[in-house]
């Protein structure tokens, strides 16, 4: 769902990079520890990444942990893989010969804002015959990245 309000983000007109590999950064007035609340809040994910319908952890975020995510009808496991409490976290999804690895990361930037950035990787066999699921994610990236904004900056 996207929201409409106004919000001081800045953007590239789309995320960079392949249809395996690809990363968008997005500067908004809000705060870090907003946008890292929000991404801690497994089951909050959906409402602002409009690639899930559902997700879940086992325990709060923090290196091993473990989770689901669901897109559309399909349900994969993750794990949490990098984790640097209020600045950096990544996890891993198996996929058939290879994984997904989904990279989020900020920093101050301005006075009191955020620079964020999403990265996606999909390596592998799998990450080739899913390149064209990497092609939509990537169209998707930008639009989900300023809804991310809008709620770190309404909050």
């Amino acid at each position: 769902m996207m929201l409409m309000m106004a919000m001081s983000v800045t953007h590239a007109a789309s995320a960079q990079g392949t249809s395996r590999h690809f990363h968008h950064t997005v500067r908004t007035s809000a705060p870090p520890q907003r946008v890292w609340a929000l991404w801690m809040d497994v089951p909050g994910w959906p409402a602002w990444d409009t690639e899930l319908s559902a997700a879940s952890q086992d325990a709060p975020l923090a290196l091993g942990v473990q989770g689901t995510v669901t897109s559309g009808s399909r349900t994969s496991p993750f794990t949490v893989t990098v984790f640097e409490p209020g600045r950096h976290y990544a996890y891993t999804v198996p996929l058939p010969l290879g994984k997904l690895v989904v990279d989020r990361s900020l920093q101050p930037w301005g006075d009191g804002g955020t620079a964020f950035t999403h990265e996606v990787r999909l390596t592998g066999l799998g990450g080739l015959v899913l390149a064209g699921l990497g092609k939509q994610f990537r169209a998707a990236l930008p639009g989900v990245m300023d809804a991310l904004a809008a709620l770190a900056e309404a909050e």
